[in-house]
C-alpha cells in the first residue's frame, strides 16, 4: 500500500507541466552558475600558481635592499581552495583573494571580486549552492503543497480513508513518494557535480575532499528532507491547496530571501566593526602610549638602550659589538606584535558575535544553517579564513624576525645602512599551507547541524499532528 500511495504521488507530478517548466528553469539556472563557478575556479587555480610563482620570483630577484625596506615592500600569498569551492564560494567575494604580508602590520585580504559579480549577484545568486538552497526549496514546495490539501478537496482522501488505509500510512506514502522522485533527481544531479569537482581540479580532490562532499550531500539530504516534510504537513493542516501553497511562499520568502538580509543587517547593529581608521588609531595609541600597564614605545626604546648598553659594558651604541638597529627593530615587531594580538582578538570576537547573529535567522527557516553549513564544508567560511590568516601572520613574523636577527648580527654599533642580496632573500622559507581536515570543519559547523536537525525535528512533529488529524 505505500508502495502505491508513493506511485500515485509520482504520478500526480509527471503531469503537473507547471512543475517541469519550473524544474528545467531551476536546472538551467544551476547548470549556468555551477560551469561558470567551474570556469572561474579553473582560471583562478591557473592564475594562483602563477601568481605565487612570480610573487617568489619578484621576491628573491630583488636586488641589493635595506631588509628593513624589503620588509615593508612586503610579499603577497593567496589562499588555496578546495574544489568544492567551484559550488559554494562562500565569503571570498566579500573577503578578497590575496593576502599582502608587510612589515609591522597583521595582513588582510585585498582584491575581493564582489564588483565583477555579475547579474548573478543582482539576483541575489552568486553561485550554485545557493541555487540548491533557494530554487531547490522552492521546487519542493511546487511539487508537495498540494499533496494531501488537493486530495482533501477533490474527494480522493475520503475514498483512500474509507477502503481502510491509515491516515499515518497515507502520510508516510506522499513524503515516500515525493522523496523518492527528488531522489531520482538528486543523484545524478550529485553525481555531476562530483565530477565537475574532480575535473576542476584533480590533484586536489583528496580523500579529505571526497569526506566533506559526502557529509556535504548528507546535510543537503537532511535539508530537503526538512523542506518536504514540511511542505507536506503544511498541506495537511490548510484546508485548501491554495492556503498552504500561500503558507508556505511566506515560509520561503522568509527563510530564503529575507532571512540572509535581516542576518546581515541585525550582525552589523548589534555586533559593528570599527572602520580601518578606527581600527589603526587604537592601535597607534596603544603604541604611544601603551597598554596595560606596559609603557608606550618611546620608554620601552630608552629602557632597550639602556639594557643594552649595560649588557654589553659599553657607554655609547657605536661602540656596541652587534648591530642596535636589528635589536630596535626586533623590540619593535614583538611589541606590535603584541599590540597587534590584543585587537585582533577583540575584532575576532565582534566578527564570532555577527556569525551567532546571522544563526538566530535560522528561526525564520532552514536557508542559514545550510548556508553556513555548505561554506563551512566547502572551506569558504569565516573559520577557515581566519585558520589560513593567522597561519600566514605566523609565516610573516617569522621572516620579519629573521630579518631583524640578521641585521642584529652583521651590523655593528648604531650604524643603519645594510644592504642584503639574493642570498638573503633566497634563504627565506617557502609557505606552505594545509587546509583543515574534515572533522575540524565539522566541530566549527555544529551549531548549523543542529539547528537543521532541530527544524527537521520540528516539521517532523508537525506533520505527525497533522497525520493524525485527518479523519475517515
Amino acid at each position: 500500500m505505500l508502495l502505491r500511495i508513493a506511485r500515485h504521488e509520482i504520478q500526480q507530478m509527471l503531469r503537473d507541466r507547471r512543475l517541469h517548466a519550473a524544474g528545467w528553469i531551476g536546472l538551467g539556472l544551476l547548470a549556468a552558475l555551477v560551469l561558470l563557478g567551474w570556469q572561474t575556479f579553473r582560471r583562478e587555480l591557473h592564475e594562483r600558481a602563477h601568481f605565487e610563482t612570480e610573487a617568489r620570483h619578484q621576491w628573491e630577484n630583488q636586488g641589493e635592499k635595506h631588509p628593513h625596506r624589503a620588509a615593508h615592500f612586503g610579499f603577497y600569498l593567496t589562499k588555496p581552495e578546495l574544489p568544492l569551492a567551484l559550488l559554494d564560494s562562500g565569503i571570498k567575494p566579500a573577503t578578497g583573494q590575496v593576502l599582502w604580508l608587510e612589515a609591522h602590520q597583521r595582513s588582510a585580504f585585498t582584491h575581493s571580486p564582489l564588483e565583477d559579480a555579475g547579474a548573478a549577484a543582482i539576483l541575489g545568486l552568486t553561485n550554485g549552492a545557493e541555487v540548491l538552497q533557494l530554487l531547490g526549496a522552492l521546487l519542493v514546495v511546487l511539487a508537495g503543497y498540494g499533496s494531501v490539501a488537493r486530495e482533501r478537496e477533490d474527494g480522493t482522501l475520503r475514498l483512500v480513508l474509507a477502503q481502510g488505509v491509515s491516515p499515518l500510512r497515507w502520510f508516510a506514502g506522499k513524503c515516500f513518494g515525493l522523496g523518492l522522485a527528488f531522489a531520482v533527481i538528486a543523484l545524478p544531479v550529485g553525481v555531476g557535480l562530483l565530477l565537475l569537482c574532480v575535473a576542476a581540479y584533480p590533484d586536489g580532490f583528496t580523500a579529505g575532499v571526497a569526506g566533506r562532499a559526502a557529509w556535504l550531500g548528507l546535510a543537503y539530504a537532511l535539508y530537503f528532507a526538512t523542506w518536504l516534510v514540511g511542505t507536506v504537513a503544511a498541506s495537511a493542516w490548510a484546508t485548501t491547496g491554495r492556503t498552504a501553497l500561500a503558507l508556505l511562499l511566506v515560509c520561503w520568502v522568509a527563510g530564503g530571501i529575507l532571512a540572509p538580509r535581516l542576518a546581515s543587517s541585525l550582525a552589523a547593529w548589534l555586533a559593528p566593526i570599527p572602520t580601518v581608521a578606527e581600527f589603526r588609531a587604537e592601535q597607534s595609541r596603544d603604541f604611544n602610549q601603551g597598554f596595560d600597564g606596559e609603557p608606550g614605545w618611546d620608554e620601552q626604546l630608552a629602557r632597550l638602550e639602556k639594557d643594552t648598553l649595560a649588557q654589553y659594558g659599553v657607554t655609547t651604541l657605536d661602540e656596541l659589538p652587534v648591530g642596535f638597529s636589528g635589536l630596535r627593530l626586533r623590540a619593535m615587531d614583538a611589541f606590535t606584535e603584541r599590540i597587534s594580538d590584543r585587537h585582533q582578538v577583540r575584532l575576532e570576537a565582534i566578527y564570532t558575535r555577527q556569525t551567532r547573529w546571522h544563526l538566530i535567522t535560522a528561526s525564520l527557516g532552514p536557508f542559514v544553517p545550510m548556508r553556513a553549513l555548505s561554506q563551512s564544508l566547502s572551506g569558504m567560511d569565516w573559520a577557515h579564513y581566519r585558520d589560513f590568516a593567522e597561519s600566514a601572520e605566523q609565516y610573516r613574523r617569522s621572516v620579519v624576525a629573521s630579518m631583524d636577527n640578521l641585521m642584529a648580527e652583521r651590523m655593528r654599533g648604531n650604524a643603519w645602512e645594510i644592504h642584503f642580496d639574493h642570498a638573503d632573500w633566497s634563504r627565506v622559507p617557502t609557505f606552505t599551507y594545509a587546509m583543515p581536515g574534515t572533522g575540524w570543519a565539522l566541530r566549527r559547523a555544529s551549531l548549523p547541524w543542529m539547528l537543521i536537525a532541530a527544524w527537521f525535528t520540528g516539521v517532523a512533529a508537525l506533520a505527525w499532528l497533522g497525520a493524525r488529524r485527518i479523519k475517515p
